[in-house]
């Protein structure tokens, strides 16, 4: 099965490509990691393992420490998008569970 793709926030893209900028102007900030990430991001749509990817990155990186990396990262508004989407598939996750448990129940 084919992994699902989600789409980018328009802020989260901006954020990205702004980084990209940046880097492509100045060669300084982020990683080699973090310009393809910003290169994924800013293509509008991600798998949902590099959204996790993305969420885990802002789970242990506070922001402000470099700037373009977090702009590579997808800025703030990244945090808050790939927080709350870590969360919703999480939860969809569960449903699916608890369906299939349901299902070999019923049909065993």
């Amino acid at each position: 099965m084919a992994e699902r793709t989600l789409r980018v926030p328009s802020g989260v893209r901006q954020a990205a490509e702004e980084g990209i900028r940046r880097r492509r102007e100045t060669g300084e900030g982020g990683s080699p990691v973090a310009f393809q990430v910003a290169r994924i991001l800013a293509s509008g749509e991600v798998t949902e393992r590099q959204l996790q990817h993305v969420a885990r990155r802002h789970e242990r990186t506070e922001l402000g420490a470099d700037e373009v990396s977090d702009l590579l990262w997808g800025g703030a508004e990244a945090l808050r998008w790939s927080a709350g989407m870590k969360r919703i598939l999480a939860s969809a996750a569960e449903r699916r569970d608890a369906v299939e448990a349901w299902r070999s129940r019923v049909s065993g």
